[in-house]
């Protein structure tokens, strides 16, 4: 087969991480999952009546359950000639008042707009589904997990069923974050209840997100970190189902694991294993997961086969049998249809914005296939600066199997470059990075300065004379993430950022956050004279939402010119708990007289009992200043361009214009007064001389980041000035 790309601009999903091997797996007789998502489309024609949902204020309310004892649910069992089996459980122990807590479902108010689907009417062998069907049997499940004391079950079934709709289509074993619907859902949805469909929105964007990357921590206050890593299993769509044993059977058939609410009752903690039977009376409380059915259980009136979320020491090994028309089961039942891994996977650093250096912006991806291998000419970067065409170019291989790379040209200052990946593999399968590319792509400036703070520097000053805080000091790490502050910096290829106050492990999440006053950090002055265009861009962090008072303390950055008065860049309230881009014109806030610019970074709390936190990274000024200045010799001029770029990166230049030969010298000096680098001494001559220091010292070594300083004299003149050093 000839190498190509198909279809360009039509993007799978990609970027996974990969968390299990590929095993293969016993497709169910029909293999009815080849068209899952076209499917959908179909099934949309075929829809009951909307849900009905009684209203609560039509019926008579119950009398409060009995907190049963074990004994007194085998004799009930014993009775009633129930066919399950009670004992000690990891729920035995519980009390019914504290089970209660964590039975929390949430319906919206508008269930019953939502049209209910039923798939076997489209499915055309509907009526030979078999008599037992078990997607344990098929590697169609996880194990179950354990959602503690949170009433956090419609997290649990939601994403456990998407966990088993991955690994029936991919083959792989995720082990999907839960917290991530509790932190990130758009519904205010926590421990104190929810609903899936909050959960369904977020497995369709962004995707759903590793235990791994977002763990369990059984609280809706931890932050929502999803913004920060790659999903690695996303839905097309989803629908609730008619509720009727045979649309349930067919959508499990067709499209995996379910989920489903039921009511649970108090002697529900003791089961064991068996056909758990209950009247249907009360309220839906609790979301499972229905993986199948078995007509021939229950003294042949027949179960689901459902799986719960209180650990494996419940039930067996976390799943149950329950009657088919017991307890509720089935009620709101919903099926998702998930989006199958793409067979080309593309993992890719993106690039930072950066200063002008003259140099090629390299490009380098680690490509494969599932299934098949990566066309060599097909796999591409297309770009394009400051919002025109894309450019498309093929990538070559490298000495290191799977590996691409290329290079986008070297761009002036001010550029913005836009750009994305794509690969085919030799069956024709085809991805791009980001996933939705052309509509999503990555993007990077080319900027006068930029700091990403992965190295120590003396450049950022930290404390200001109205500084009172007690805690939560502005200090440079790597960030140990809580429930307020994030678990790593902004940079795709670093670690530090600047955040008031590192957590320690194993203390409370408040243990050091800003507390009892405020907490400055201080940039180094930036010299913009002669802008034509100077904006600040900077990723912050804020949070100021928990805590007994929340949204009363205020972020506040600010910036001055050539000294002046402090003007506010921001002053706010908002949290927001995640990393922010902001980005300011400095021209509208000082006008084009620019000079010395400088940037001050405030956290406060001076309000009660209010938890704040937060952190600034990937500093950058993206700016096109003059910095070339005249001076008066002997009735004659000269000119020369002070150090540029400043702060240094790569090199920083001195550019001269002699008028006539006349002795000089360029000198780097330590604050300490200490020689670092003699860069010239001698006589200059006539015409135009550039002059660079590259970073490093007499010896050859790079010096560390930090503040230079640098004294530059012709014939009897001196001019002195500092050079920031970053990496």
């Amino acid at each position: 087969m000839l190498c190509g790309i198909t279809s360009k601009d039509s993007c799978a999903f990609g970027s996974f991480k990969k968390h299990a091997t590929d095993t293969g797996f016993p497709r169910r007789p029909n293999d009815g999952g080849k068209n899952r998502i076209l499917g959908i489309v179909l099934l949309s024609i075929f829809f009951v009546a909307p849900f009905s949902i009684r209203p609560a204020a039509a019926e008579e309310p119950l009398p409060p359950e009995k907190d049963e004892t074990l004994e007194e649910v085998r004799q009930k069992i014993a009775e009633k000639g129930y066919r399950w089996k009670a004992g000690p459980t990891s729920r035995s122990d519980w009390s019914w008042e504290r089970l209660q807590r964590t039975l929390t479902l949430n319906p919206p108010d508008d269930m019953d707009q939502y049209p209910r689907i039923d798939p076997s009417i489209s499915m055309k062998n509907a009526d030979d589904l078999p008599i037992r069907f078990d997607w344990r049997d098929h590697e169609g499940t996880t194990p179950a997990k354990n959602q503690g004391d949170c009433g956090s079950c419609w997290a649990f079934a939601s994403i456990g069923a998407l966990e088993g709709c991955a690994r029936i289509h991919d083959g792989l074993i995720y082990d999907l974050s839960e917290q991530q619907m509790l932190s990130c859902n758009d519904s205010g949805y926590g421990c104190d209840g929810g609903w899936m469909n909050s959960c369904y929105r977020l497995f369709m964007d962004p995707g759903a997100m590793t235990e791994e990357d977002i763990p369990y921590v059984a609280t809706e206050l931890a932050a929502c970190f999803q913004n920060h890593f790659e999903p690695q299993a996303k839905i097309s769509n989803w629908f609730y189902l008619s509720q009727s044993t045979r649309a349930m059977k067919a959508a499990i058939y067709e499209y995996g694991p379910i989920v489903v609410a039921m009511m649970v009752h108090s002697d529900f903690r003791y089961y064991q294993g068996d056909c758990y039977e209950h009247a249907s009376v009360g309220d839906v409380n609790h979301a499972v997961i229905i993986v199948g059915w078995d007509d021939y259980v229950c003294g042949d009136h027949g179960a689901w086969i459902c799986k719960n979320s209180w650990s494996e020491g419940w039930g067996e090994n976390g799943f149950f049998y329950i009657g088919y028309h017991s307890a509720d089961i089935g009620e709101r039942a919903a099926a998702i249809v998930h989006i199958p891994l793409p067979r080309v996977h593309i993992l890719h650093v993106p690039v930072d914005s950066r200063p002008e250096s003259g140099f090629d912006f390299e490009i380098s991806a680690d490509i494969m296939s599932k299934v098949s291998t990566v066309c060599p000419d097909s796999v591409f970067m297309s770009y394009r600066i400051n919002g025109g065409g894309f450019e498309t170019f093929l990538l070559a291989g490298t000495e290191t199997p799977g590996v691409y790379s290329g290079a986008i040209p070297a761009q002036p200052l001010l550029t913005t470059i836009d750009y994305y990946l794509s690969a085919t593999d030799h069956d024709g399968n085809h991805v791009c990075s980001p996933l939705l590319a052309p509509d999503e792509y990555y993007s990077f400036d080319v900027v006068k300065w930029r700091d990403n703070f992965e190295d120590d520097s003396d450049a950022w000053v930290v404390g200001g004379s109205e500084d009172d805080a007690t805690k939560g000091i502005w200090e440079r790490v790597e960030p140990i993430g809580t429930a307020f502050q994030p678990g790593e910096d902004h940079t795709h290829s670093g670690t530090q950022c600047w955040i008031t106050g590192q957590h320690i492990p194993g203390e409370d999440d408040a243990f050091n956050d800003v507390d009892f006053g405020q907490t400055t950090l201080t940039s180094p002055m930036y010299n913009l004279r002669g802008s034509k265009t100077a904006r600040a861009k900077y990723f912050r962090w804020f949070t100021n939402h928990l805590g007994a008072n929340p949204y009363e303390d205020y972020w506040v950055v600010q910036a001055r010119n050539n000294g002046g008065a402090w003007v506010d860049i921001e002053n706010i309230n908002i949290s927001t708990a995640e990393w922010v881009l902001v980005d300011s014109d400095l021209i509208e806030k000082f006008g084009h007289a620019l000079g010395d610019v400088q940037f001050r970074f405030i956290a406060s709390d001076r309000g009660p009992g209010s938890a704040v936190e937060a952190a600034i990274d990937d500093f950058a000024i993206f700016a096109d200043p003059d910095t070339t200045t005249t001076w008066a010799l002997n009735g004659q001029d000269y000119r020369m361009s002070l150090a540029s770029p400043n702060p240094l990166h790569v090199q920083t230049i001195f550019k001269l214009q002699i008028e006539r030969p006349i002795a000089g010298s360029i000198q780097v000096y330590g604050v300490d007064g200490r020689l670092i680098r003699n860069l010239f001494q001698g006589e200059f001559s006539p015409g135009s001389l550039e002059i660079p220091w590259d970073g490093r010292d007499e010896n050859g070594n790079r010096v560390r980041p930090g503040v230079y300083l640098y004294r530059v004299d012709i014939g009897e003149d001196r001019n002195q000035g500092r050079i920031v050093v970053i990496r």
